[in-house]
């Protein structure tokens, strides 16, 4: 055989074979696009299905670089979340340097009952109104347990319901549904025991989700549903720290809305300092009045130990030098009942069933 065909054989094989590895690298290729297209719109329609897992109405917006993570802030901060619970990558890139390990966001105390930390990593906002100029990257740490809310002597309960109000009753009172003469106000739907932690968790994001009270002086709302705001999935937060259904509401809000929180500085015995958060009193962005804000900070500031800055509580980094807070004038509070329904750190570790977590 001519050896010249032998070698025109041999490379028409080698051109057939590597022609139909292209032809299958481009198949392979269309079919990769459309993955890819494929995502993007689930990504997308997750996004847009903020509603869905779980009973949080979408909020509206509110109206009205890269900053150092060891300053500490004292007065009202305006901040803008930035990420829930991120990754160790996700950390990275936030703060522009490398982290250790991981995250670790799920614990359990002695007694095996299980922790969360869900961790909001926020950035404050420039706003002349409130005295901020600088752009500071921090968190905002809430923290859960797999345990009802109840009073230190553990004889009372505190109930959230399905539009994010709380309440503390009796025990025997959260077990028939039926609330004590004095608190018939109250609305039972879909009324159960709090998670310990979890009345400051859904007040901030009730805040920063710019979510509306479900009656104003005795008047409901139009449409009720927009005032909406219940954790229906809290008891799996503790299993796989799953909380997609705070991420993906905040998430889909994080480039319009802010939320406004009393910082302050406190101070260990052995002269250590952390960022503290006044969590009773998380406030809309669009909130004008803080008069009982001042006035509630007042009261508790000797008890909390936490130095939140001068009366005025306009936004400031934090000084060495201890600030003395005068009292405000004392005004009429409508919203007092409902904002000092929060949990006190010797909450009792009372058992209830699971049970009253599935109805």
């Amino acid at each position: 055989m001519d050896p010249t065909n032998n070698t025109i054989n041999k490379l028409r094989k080698e051109y057939h074979k590597k022609a139909s590895i292209v032809a299958r690298l481009q198949k392979l290729k269309v079919i990769s696009n459309k993955i890819n297209d494929i995502n993007t719109k689930i990504i997308k329609m997750n996004e847009n299905k903020q509603v869905v897992l779980m009973a949080i109405a979408s909020g509206s917006e509110t109206t009205e670089n890269t900053g150092s993570p060891v300053k500490l802030i004292t007065g009202l901060a305006p901040l803008k979340v930035l990420a829930v619970n991120p990754t160790k990558k996700e950390l990275e890139a936030i703060y522009g340097r490398e982290l250790e390990k991981e995250p670790e966001y799920i614990s359990a105390d002695e007694n095996g009952i299980k922790k969360l930390r869900i961790d909001f990593i926020v950035q404050t906002v420039i706003n002349e109104k409130f005295g901020c100029n600088e752009e500071i990257i921090t968190k905002v740490p809430f923290f859960l347990e797999d345990r009802p809310a109840m009073t230190s002597n553990g004889d009372k309960v505190y109930l959230l319901n399905l539009y994010g109000e709380s309440a503390c009753v009796p025990l025997e009172n959260a077990k028939s549904g039926v609330m004590p003469d004095n608190m018939s106000w109250y609305n039972t739907t879909k009324m159960r025991p709090a998670f310990k932690g979890e009345i400051e968790l859904v007040d901030f994001l009730k805040a920063y989700l710019n979510i509306p009270n479900r009656a104003f002086k005795d008047k409901v709302i139009p449409d009720i549903t927009q005032a909406e705001i219940q954790l229906d999935n809290i008891k799996k937060y503790f299993i796989a720290g799953d909380i997609s259904e705070i991420k993906t509401p905040v998430k889909f809000r994080m480039e319009t809305n802010k939320v406004l929180l009393p910082g302050g500085v406190r101070t260990t015995d052995d002269n250590k300092q952390y960022q503290a958060w006044f969590l009773k009193k998380p406030l809309k962005y669009g909130t004008s009045n803080f008069d009982y804000v001042k006035r509630d900070i007042t009261e508790r500031q000797s008890q909390l130990k936490v130095d939140f800055g001068p009366a005025d509580l306009k936004f400031r980094i934090f000084s060495n030098e201890p600030t003395v807070f005068a009292p405000p004038a004392v005004l009429d509070d409508p919203f007092d009942e409902a904002m000092d329904s929060g949990i006190p750190a010797n909450a009792a570790a009372g058992a209830i069933a699971d049970d009253w977590f599935n109805q």
